[in-house]
């Protein structure tokens, strides 16, 4: 048993004297592979925009202040309005009213549509690799879906809280994000690379001995 874990402890000192040795070699891979994820990022990969508009659901049929009940059921609904947004008749529609050379399953994708913080007010966000165009989209769709709800579900109103604005900075992808993965993978490779060396390296020696 003790023989055993000597040998380990022994495997392990030569792992990490190999490592040691060979530090440079590991430097130079995860800054290479670093140097290669920045430029990929910045060079191969095309950004994306995302702009956003906000709705506030409204579920009642009658003018005044709206009571708690009601409140509860918008916030239920949100989810029913933005399966109304991702229907083929109202993307159509978006595509027809802002001229769009998109199809309707092209648009769909570009789209996300979620509840602020669990409350009766949802955006929608459009991605896409212009900037403009993004803005444009979810313009387009804050004029035309209060009306497509209306049409849907008698009583209940969207109204726009904000408009879309274009987006001065892209959303993705993250170039230090990209590059620091890119460093790490770098490191983990050149190092396992070297282990492997090590331990193969281990092995002939040993069977020549025996």
């Amino acid at each position: 048993m003790n023989e055993n874990t000597e040998s380990r402890e022994i495997d392990l000192l030569q792992m990490a004297s190999a490592l040691v040795k060979k530090w440079w070699v590991i430097a130079v891979a995860t800054v290479l592979a670093g140097v290669i994820a920045f430029g990929y990022t910045r060079l191969g990969i095309t950004p994306k925009y995302e702009a956003s508009v906000m709705f506030y659901v409204n579920n009642s049929s009658i003018s005044g202040k709206l009571s708690l009940a009601d409140l509860n059921a918008a916030e239920k609904s949100v989810k029913s309005y933005c399966t109304i947004l991702e229907s083929r008749l109202s993307l159509e529609e978006v595509i027809r009213e802002g001229n769009f050379n998109y199809t309707y399953e092209q648009l769909n994708k570009m789209i996300d549509s979620q509840a602020v913080n669990g409350t009766e007010i949802f955006s929608v966000t459009v991605t896409s690799s212009n900037p403009q165009e993004a803005c444009d989209i979810a313009n387009t769709i804050a004029s035309v879906l209060p009306q497509k709800v209306a049409d849907v579900m008698e009583g209940a109103k969207v109204k726009v809280v904000d408009y879309a604005v274009v987006p001065q900075t892209k959303s993705s992808p993250s170039t230090p994000k990209n590059t620091a993965l890119g460093m790490l993978v770098g490191f983990v490779l050149s190092a396992g690379v070297i282990i492997l060396l090590e331990m193969f390296n281990d092995t002939i020696n040993s069977e020549e001995w025996l």
